[in-house]
């Protein structure tokens, strides 16, 4: 059997990705399906899409995302209430851990990490995620895997996928996961994992890696790899406001430094923090979160990138930061595919498009 590598996140077109729809809110399942339609419209109508849903919403998703290349796997775990952090007594009183939100969460990118080789995929399953408000997400790989006909085996250690980031030259593995406990050793050695960097060691701009930094593949001229890291100082300037840099601006610095030494060719691009409801906390705006394609088309090298649209439900002030965008990644030679939905809303949930779909498959680059 031929060594095996970790799924790039840059190289080759997207050829089938995993969507999860989560039923414990009722009222918001509309609105993500709005995103997901859009992002599997803005792939094209050959990209399979497996989608993980509860049973009664089979019929919706098929109606939202249409039937061609849609692969429907249906949650059949029993209803469960798992208590993290344990059951304890207390004189008279009963604590208990934190109640999951859901059966599982709709942030399909942390659950796994995808090996593959000439023969086989594998996923590489976490055996923890983390989620502030409960979720089942490490129960999504056994079942995804055993749909699929694919090999998994647990990390060493748990370790989020939006906290990997994989492309010719390197697995860049977030500040945080290389800090704690060590769990960059939860990667697979040898062939599977090209040599690793690990930006930013004193910790992380934000919770996950993918919110603020992209890989791209080779630059149009240098031939080195690209990296776009988050910049709430372009931000400001992009929309004419005062900006005034703190600790998370001095960490998003270093890690654009950190990459540049590490040999990368660096870009900036908009983040900023952004309220969609005057009732709700602030969500994360920005376009690092975003799926990327590279390809051969002859002696020419094809780029294509997924991005969403703010503007869309944020207003004339974030259209400024779409377009501003648009044209950094336009003047790296990509073909940007803008994709129209409610994502100022969900970012409130702290996530985004590569957040919410799993890239599975691609054709070779």
């Amino acid at each position: 059997m031929t060594a095996s590598r970790l799924l790039s996140d840059v190289a080759g077109r997207i050829t089938h990705v995993l969507m999860a729809l989560p039923a414990h809110e009722p009222r918001i399942v509309p609105r993500l399906l709005d995103c997901m339609a859009a992002v599997r419209a803005a792939l094209g109508p050959g990209v399979r899409c497996t989608m993980l849903h509860h049973a009664e919403h089979a019929a919706l998703v098929s109606e939202r995302l249409g039937t061609a290349n849609l692969d429907l796997l249906p949650w059949t775990k029993p209803a469960t209430l798992r208590f993290r952090g344990g059951v304890r007594l207390e004189g008279k009183t009963l604590k208990l851990g934190s109640v999951p939100w859901g059966d599982f969460t709709l942030w399909v990118q942390d659950p796994f990490l995808v090996a593959q080789n000439d023969e086989a995929v594998c996923l590489l399953a976490s055996p923890i995620v983390e989620r502030p408000d409960g979720g089942l997400d490490e129960d999504i790989p056994p079942l995804v895997a055993a749909h699929l006909g694919w090999g998994c085996r647990p990390l060493r250690q748990p370790l989020d996928g939006a906290n990997v980031l994989v492309d010719d030259a390197h697995a860049v593995v977030g500040g945080d996961a290389g800090a704690e406990h060590d769990r960059v050793a939860a990667l697979p050695s040898g062939n599977e994992c090209p040599p690793l960097v690990i930006p930013s060691r004193g910790g992380q701009p934000l919770s996950h890696q993918d919110l603020y930094l992209t890989l791209a593949g080779p630059h149009s001229t240098s031939g080195r790899p690209t990296a776009l890291v988050g910049s709430q100082a372009l931000a400001a300037r992009v929309a004419g406001e005062p900006f005034e840099a703190r600790e998370r601006d001095e960490r998003l610095d270093r890690v654009a430094t950190d990459l540049a030494d590490a040999g990368y060719h660096v870009e900036r691009l908009p983040l900023t923090r952004e309220r969609a409801d005057p009732r709700w906390k602030p969500g994360w705006i920005g376009y690092n979160n975003v799926l990327v394609e590279t390809w051969r088309d002859g002696p020419t090298l094809r780029r294509r990138v997924t991005v969403p649209r703010y503007g869309t439900d944020g207003g004339p002030h974030l259209a400024a930061l779409d377009a501003a965008a648009a044209d950094i990644w336009t003047g790296l030679g990509f073909e940007v595919r803008p994709v129209e939905a409610p994502f100022t809303w969900l970012a409130v949930f702290d996530g985004g498009i590569r957040c919410m779909t799993k890239v599975l498959a691609r054709e070779p680059a």
